[in-house]
């Protein structure tokens, strides 16, 4: 008898809206991941 395959799941990353502390815009930035602002290129962090 076989056994079912084991399904993965995997979760989604969690995603966070932050203002740039350089232009006011406000970004969606992706947890663990860093991103340049759209507007002004200000790094932009994922903080709890």
């Amino acid at each position: 008898m076989q056994q079912p395959a084991q399904q993965t799941i995997q979760k989604e990353p969690r995603r966070k809206v932050v203002k740039c502390p350089n232009c006011g815009a406000s970004s969606e930035v992706i947890e663990g991941k860093t991103k340049e602002c759209d507007y002004c290129d200000t790094p932009l962090a994922y903080k709890d």
